[in-house]
Formats: structure tokens, C-alpha cells, sequence
């Protein structure tokens, strides 16, 4: 039995994108699937044993093993379907079969915005992301900036950008952004400000990843709702690399630190400091 976040958001004409959650109870010698069902909210562990007892065929052998992939739920659903044995099993054959085939019906709905942190650089790192985005948003760095704030970088290829942070709508809109350097500059001449190239906002969760959400879960890593960090990637051609995953987790480490100080930061082979205004 599983719960997980579904693979990939999904929209309604006029509406925000959403993502919801996956329910579904297989039978794992045959690989039958004995129930599937979506939820807009996980369910708490007493529905979810509700659940899976509506669903399991009636007079199961009492040596009946019920297999979780999730070990939060591993305690509560061992007390609550007491009749049966619960256990983890972080992998399952047919369990993995089903949403494999499931992400690979889905992929025709992906959007661009569609990215896996954990399938691109592995949970130690993908959980570093999420702890420190998640100091990053307790700093809350633009409070101390104001609403909009530019910072000249340069990375540790030597390479000129201008980060925008900003927080905007009464704290509903709130990022950073990498703006060309050179454009930058000639726009702030015109009283303009050019696209950005790409960044990181917090918002809506159908944004992050279903199998980084899954992680999160596991690991008892919550953000409010509405604020969970995602990146743009849409205007990347060569996607999210290395080397930009790690510009991003130093900015999201510095820009507290220069909110605070207001005073330059050289480390670790790159500079930052405040824009001329």
C-alpha cells in the first residue's frame, strides 16, 4: 500500500495548476492493483487504515503482510490494522511497476516547469536544498532589503550577474532571480528592468517535484503551504546543471548574511555585494 504525490501537476481550464495524492493498494505476488484512488489531501493514518480495510479482500490469511513504503506511517497503521503484520518495504516490484508506467502515461500533461531534484542530484543534496531554502524563508532577507532589492554576483566562473530578490503582494510573491548583467545596467538607464534568465520563487507546491514532495514527507520537512520552494527552469537550455544547483544553494546561504551586514561577501571563489541603486 502506498500514498505518494502524484507524478505531475495537473490544470483545469482557468485554474492553478494542482498536485494531488496518489492512493493505491496492490496485491504483491500477482501484482494486481486491488484499489487506486486520488485525494486533493493525504489522508491522516486512521483514514488511511479505513481506507485499505474497505479495500483488502474479506477473509485474508492472518499471515497477511501489509507493505508500506513510508516509515511515518509504519507505527500508526501497525496499531490501527492490528489483524495484519505492517511492514516497510521501500521497494516493492509491481508497487514501482505501477507508477513507473503511471509517470510514463503522464508524460504527454508534464509542463516545463516539470523537474526531479532527487533523480537529478540524489537526496543528501536534494535535502540540502530543501533545509537550506527553508532558512532562507525563516531569514526572510527582504525584510531587511525592502521589497525589491538588486545584488551584483559574480559566480565562481567569474561570470557577471545581477540577482533580484524581491517580495511582492503582501508577501505572496517571493524569490530571486538572475538577470543578465550588461541588460541590467542598459535597462536601469531606460527605467526598465529585462527578463530574468532564471531563479527560485516560493510558491505553489504543484511546482516541486511529486518524488522530491515524497522525500519532504519522509522526512518531516514541511514548509507553509503556498511557500514551497521551486525553481525556474523553463529558460535554462542545457536544464538545471551542477553548477547552477550550487550557485543557487550559496546565494540562498549569502543573501541573509548581506540582508543583515549590508557589506560585501567574497568566499568560495564568488562575490556579492549591493547594486548600485
Amino acid at each position: 500500500m502506498t500514498q505518494r504525490w502524484a507524478p505531475v501537476a495537473t490544470q483545469e481550464v482557468g485554474q492553478e495548476e494542482v498536485r494531488v495524492h496518489l492512493l493505491a493498494l496492490f496485491e504483491e505476488n500477482s501484482g494486481e492493483c486491488l484499489a487506486k484512488e486520488m485525494t486533493e489531501v493525504a489522508l491522516q493514518p486512521l483514514e488511511l487504515a479505513s481506507w485499505a480495510l474497505e479495500k483488502l479482500p474479506s477473509a485474508l490469511p492472518k499471515e497477511t503482510q501489509i507493505l508500506l513504503d513510508d516509515p511515518n506511517l509504519l507505527g500508526p497503521l501497525a496499531v490501527y490494522l492490528r489483524d495484519f503484520e505492517v511492514v516497510l518495504a521501500p521497494r516493492a516490484e509491481y508497487r514501482d511497476q505501477f507508477f513507473a508506467g503511471l509517470l510514463e502515461q503522464l508524460q504527454y500533461f508534464q509542463n516545463a516547469a516539470d523537474y526531479c531534484l532527487l533523480e537529478s542530484f540524489g537526496e543528501a543534496d536534494t535535502l540540502r536544498f530543501f533545509k537550506t531554502a527553508r532558512e532562507y524563508l525563516q531569514a526572510a532577507p527582504w525584510r531587511l532589503f525592502g521589497r525589491q532589492t538588486f545584488l551584483e554576483f559574480r559566480d565562481a566562473e567569474a561570470k557577471e550577474q545581477v540577482v533580484g530578490v524581491y517580495c511582492l503582494e503582501a508577501d505572496e510573491l517571493i524569490g530571486f532571480c538572475f538577470l543578465d548583467a550588461k541588460e541590467y545596467r542598459a535597462c536601469r538607464e531606460q527605467g526598465s528592468l529585462p527578463d530574468p534568465i532564471w531563479g527560485l520563487e516560493y510558491g505553489n507546491v504543484a511546482y516541486v517535484g511529486g518524488a522530491d514532495l515524497d522525500l519532504l514527507d519522509r522526512k518531516g520537512l514541511a514548509f507553509p503551504p503556498d511557500q514551497y520552494p521551486w525553481i525556474l527552469v523553463q529558460s535554462l537550455p542545457d536544464g538545471l546543471t551542477r553548477g547552477l544547483f550550487e550557485e543557487l544553494l550559496w546565494l540562498l546561504q549569502r543573501i541573509p548574511q548581506i540582508a543583515r551586514s549590508g557589506e560585501t561577501i567574497q568566499a568560495d571563489g564568488r562575490r556579492l555585494g549591493l547594486a548600485p541603486s
